[in-house]
């Protein structure tokens, strides 16, 4: 008899998971279950998105420092603000609907080098200049991207104008936050559905204790929500009843998760591309949809992906067309954006590119490999202190210890469980690619951002690992109150 949660396929399964088909559980229990685990997800969804909510708008778990709370990329979410500024003063379609900062130069600056639009404007104070209604002469567009998420604000705002402008403030801030919670509630539930509430309360906790979220969830620029967007849309499209239909599902679920996301930057995209990758990695391995309907998925969710791609690029040249009249300066700000990033001739480039440019992968490597999980460890309550001072080396390595657990428990578990935590395994390890990715390919990026690439670790490594280590822990808990049972039995 397997030692397992359930009875190989037969009778129940793991976390009151019924196995559709199985021995004893008719059609009629099969709807009845999955009708209660449906709701049991949504209740857990709710619960979980009102949880993180609370700490990601008003850090209220205390998981990030309250001056990081207060001031992380504020600078940044500056661009939205003054994208805001200039839709008030010149319209909806002014500068090319672009990002970008609002100021009293002389005239706007049109300029390639972020570097120089930071020292030129003052981007903390944009915010300030939005609640105080400023009118302010010169702009300084933003190239690098579309600038989705000013677009929306700007149409939000107008839509709020019955409020006062720090109503507005705070209705924004709120909604970001909202939204992520909303995305890694949406995570949890779906780990609690699958894999029972070890892997999803691990999940849960790593998200509401991560820093780096907490700080991030309300910016305004980050949108880190977007990051998820593509998984979530691609795990709905796998998960539909018709499988006729699937492929069509697949590709505009795909194409309208990517899509937003492109359009509101291409920050970590590897890391968004391997979250994306994940979904269809772990239901065609629980679903034993065989090697070439893998492929198949891969491909159309690839193709829409690419599709999405090229139409963000083609906006943000038709965006600077119309703001330098030609295609020209858009060819070279996408050459030049990609040279800065990912580039490795440093001649021409800024100083501060230069430098980055010439920074060795393996300092680069060891800097966010060794970085701790929170950077205010230090200040933090002494019960968990020391869980907060691990680096992602160091939680990589531990992570290793579920990842034997279930080697050793494989063939143990019932198929249908074991293929689920096989399936969590693959997208931790995708998920790791996709930082790695990053870190490697996007070294210059990396070495001149460590105040933002951290969040690269936490928007699905880490939280994936949680849930990894949450399932192996009530696993074997499980198997050690078996055991235990046996023993008193048979004394």
């Amino acid at each position: 008899m397997a030692d397992g949660p359930g009875q190989h396929d037969g009778g129940q399964a793991h976390a009151g998971l019924i196995v559709p088909g199985a021995a004893g559980v008719g059609p009629a229990e099969d709807v009845t279950a999955a009708a209660s685990r449906r709701r049991r997800a949504l209740l857990v969804w709710v619960l979980g998105t009102a949880a993180l909510l609370a700490g990601y708008r008003w850090n209220a778990w205390g998981a990030a420092y309250p001056e990081a709370f207060a001031t992380t990329q504020r600078d940044t979410e500056g661009l939205v603000y003054g994208r805001l500024l200039d839709a008030e003063a010149h319209g909806f379609l002014a500068h090319g609907a672009l990002l970008g900062f609002a100021g009293e130069l002389r005239a706007d600056l049109l300029t390639f080098d972020s570097a120089d639009l930071w020292a030129r404007f003052t981007p903390e104070a944009q915010r300030l200049f939005y609640l105080q209604g400023a009118r302010l002469r010169a702009y300084g567009p933003y190239l690098t991207h579309s600038g989705l998420q000013g677009s929306a604000f700007v149409l939000l705002d107008r839509a709020l104008g019955f409020l006062s402008r720090p109503a507005r403030v705070a209705v924004f801030a709120t909604l970001q936050a909202a939204l992520v919670a909303a995305a890694y509630a949406a995570l949890v539930a779906f780990l609690w559905h699958e894999l029972g509430p070890g892997a999803a309360l691990g999940a849960l906790l790593v998200a509401g204790a991560s820093p780096w979220l907490t700080c991030f969830a309300p910016n305004l620029y980050f949108s880190i929500w977007l990051f998820w967007l593509p998984a979530l849309a691609i795990a709905w499209a796998l998960c539909g009843p018709d499988r006729a239909r699937e492929g069509r599902r697949l590709f505009l679920a795909s194409f309208l998760g990517f899509l937003p996301r492109m359009l509101a930057g291409l920050e970590f995209m590897t890391a968004t591309v391997a979250l994306a990758a994940a979904p269809i990695l772990y239901l065609s391995l629980r679903d034993q949809v065989g090697a070439r309907a893998f492929v198949r998925r891969a491909l159309v969710a690839g193709a829409a992906s690419a599709l999405a791609l090229l139409l963000s690029l083609g906006l943000l040249a038709l965006q600077i067309r119309a703001l330098t009249g030609s295609f020209e300066p858009a060819r070279q700000h996408i050459q030049h954006s990609w040279a800065r990033r990912a580039g490795s001739d440093p001649s021409g480039m800024p100083a501060v590119y230069a430098e980055a440019m010439r920074t060795e992968l393996r300092t680069v490597l060891r800097f966010y490999l060794t970085d701790p999980f929170d950077r205010d460890y230090p200040v933090k309550p002494p019960v968990v202190r020391w869980f907060l001072a691990r680096t992602p080396a160091e939680l990589g390595l531990a992570l290793l210890v579920p990842a034997a657990w279930l080697a050793v428990r494989a063939r143990r578990l019932p198929p249908a469980l074991r293929r689920r935590a096989a399936g969590l395994l693959i997208g931790v390890a995708t998920a790791l690619a996709g930082v790695l990715a990053w870190l490697v390919v996007f070294k210059a990026h990396s070495a001149l951002h460590p105040h933002v690439n951290p969040l690269l670790w936490h928007l699905g490594f880490l939280v994936l690992g949680g849930a990894l280590g949450g399932w192996a822990l009530e696993d074997g808990l499980g198997a050690l109150r078996r055991g235990q049972a046996r023993a008193r039995a048979s004394a």
